[in-house]
């Protein structure tokens, strides 16, 4: 026995790591080089030859995807530039810039601007894809473009820039990001089923409020990779609505998991756990106000914030562990227990995503002039944070999923042992125990049944127990088949039985007991061996002065007992 439980446990345990792989074969399978679309893209990169005019500083021959900027400056400008073959006066030049302004010469001549222009004073600049067709003529030109940066320590690196047709532009980026498309949509589709869903139990007067709180968290994860990805930036211009839309969900994630943890486990580190969502919720806030008042913008807030959850995590992850631990030990130890852990699944797919995001934190943090980890190249591909976010709402699927079937499955459970503990299980019948519990909540007018099965004594001292208890068996079915519209019909001792009736028409005892005696002249004419018999008296509530359960019950087991006698005297 202890070892089938081990392999349960093991086969128990096991299914998250080969949910992981699952996930991850999935993955890697659709950002694979199979699934691309077929054909080669008539695009190139635009890396090498660039001079870099920085200040009074210029550097020759620079590879853009190597050149670390080092120390940037609010105002200050940075102007690149590079001698370019062009087959195709069509083809198109494409690149994202982010938090600087833009400015692009094609042989001395500016064919393109974006972004304010710089008078002694500050203002955001949005993340922009820029889709530019600037060249007149096929031959050599001169590529140049000025940057202007607009706070200090925004930028790290210069985006990387691509020419060719905007056709295959496009498609390229669209084939490049098909992974975070996926993702995103998959995010927001389930948000969206998770908001019917949470709908239709607050229709029906069921807790809802975590179903919409995961709703609301899985449509954040999608609009953050979207606008993160930059894929909000190919279907629309609104540049700053998406920029303003990425630091947002950003910072509105660790409100909306500090609030759904706290709604599927109140009872860890209460104290702690409503200090977390007092600051997550003071942070979105304090961040807008300062962005808006052009005090301090929001890019500026990323870091700072994730080192504040991570000091959340230090803070409430050790109780949520503990927490965890003896919460199972007591499920597993209760009766109705089901062998279904979701709880597993929770913390699990919670530390799947702080690892992520403690990753995607170092990356940030040590590695971010690094050309392909910045947020502003051109094919950025899915993030560390995505996938954890990915890994994170899955689980929390499973959690929903299997908290629900385990309440279920308790549900039965706890029926059964309910039917065991008050059923009699000689009849099938409701036990002494169970009639006991269901007098408690009557209360306006109602009628008592009693029943005594005569002669039960002298089967069983004459035929035996096994000839007993058919005889008991026999009118049990016979009274259920007739009492059927009694609320309940139970066997209180051995020859004792009571059928209940709530708001009762009247005559319908009358009825009922006629009724009985006919079934029972029918039987009897059928057996030779054992013939039935039975004393019934009844009463309803409304024949006593208070209609109290012991006084009608008394009245109907006194009328009872006078049947009984002259059963005796014939």
């Amino acid at each position: 026995m202890e070892k089938q439980e081990r392999r349960i446990v093991k086969r128990k345990y096991l299914v998250f790591p080969l949910l992981m792989i699952f996930v991850l074969i999935v993955l890697l399978a659709f950002s694979g080089t199979y699934t691309n679309s077929s054909g080669s893209y008539d695009i190139s990169s635009i890396e090498k030859g660039w001079s870099v005019h920085r200040g009074d500083e210029i550097y020759r021959d620079v590879d853009l995807h190597e050149y670390d900027l080092g120390v940037s400056r609010h105002g200050q400008v940075i102007t690149i530039t590079n001698n370019i073959d062009v087959t195709d006066k069509k083809y198109s030049l494409v690149f994202i810039s982010k938090y600087m302004s833009v400015s692009v010469s094609v042989d001395g001549e500016v064919v393109y601007s974006y972004g304010p222009l710089y008078e002694g004073h500050r203002s955001f600049v949005p993340k922009k894809l820029h889709f530019i067709t600037p060249f007149t003529s096929e031959g050599e030109h001169v590529l140049s473009v000025t940057y202007t940066l607009f706070d200090d320590d925004s930028v790290y690196t210069l985006p990387s820039i691509y020419i060719g047709s905007k056709h295959d532009l496009i498609r390229s980026f669209l084939s490049y990001h098909r992974l975070a498309i996926f993702v995103g949509a998959f995010f927001m589709v389930y948000a969206c089923l998770l908001v019917s869903l949470g709908v239709f139990l607050a229709l029906i007067r069921k807790r809802f409020l975590p179903v919409i709180l995961s709703a609301a968290l899985s449509m954040l994860f999608g609009l953050y990779t979207y606008c993160n990805n930059d894929i909000f930036c190919i279907v629309s211009d609104q540049d700053i609505l998406f920029t303003m839309l990425e630091f947002v969900s950003l910072f509105l994630i660790p409100l909306v998991i500090s609030v759904i943890l706290y709604s599927t486990h109140p009872e860890i580190g209460n104290g702690r756990q409503h200090f977390i969502i007092g600051i997550n919720a003071v942070i979105p806030i304090v961040v807008v106000f300062l962005h808006f008042t052009d005090f301090l913008y929001m890019n500026r807030f990323i870091i700072p914030v994730q080192f504040i959850v991570l000091v959340e995590i230090i803070l409430i992850f050790p109780q949520l562990i503990r927490g965890y631990f003896v919460k199972r030990d007591k499920r597993e130890r209760s009766e109705d227990y089901t062998g279904i852990d979701a709880e597993n699944y929770f913390i699990m797919g919670f530390i799947m995503f702080i690892t992520c995001a403690l990753i995607e934190i170092v990356i940030l943090i040590f590695l971010k002039s690094r050309q392909y980890l910045s947020l502003s190249t051109y094919t950025g591909n899915i993030s560390f944070l995505t996938l954890g976010m990915l890994f994170f709402v899955i689980c929390l699927f499973i959690y929903y999923f299997l908290n629900g079937t385990d309440h279920i499955s308790t549900a039965i459970v706890k029926s059964q042992l309910e039917g065991i503990a008050y059923t009699d299980p000689l009849t099938g019948l409701m036990n002494r125990g169970m009639c006991n519990k269901y007098v408690e909540t009557l209360s306006g007018r109602y009628a008592i049944v009693n029943f005594d099965l005569d002669r039960l004594k002298y089967v069983n001292d004459t035929y035996g127990h096994l000839e007993g208890d058919r005889m008991i068996k026999t009118f049990a079915e016979i009274l259920s088949r007739v009492f059927d519209k009694a609320d309940i019909i139970g066997r209180t001792g051995g020859d004792e039985f009571v059928a209940i009736f709530k708001d009762p028409e009247d005559g319908l005892c009358q009825n009922c007991i006629s009724e009985l005696d006919r079934k029972l002249r029918i039987y009897n004419d059928k057996e030779d061996k054992i013939r039935l018999s039975v004393s019934v008296g009844y009463a309803y509530s409304d024949e006593t002065a208070n209609g109290e359960y012991p006084d009608v019950f008394h009245l109907a087991d006194v009328r009872m007992y006078e049947m009984k006698e002259l059963h005796h005297a014939q």
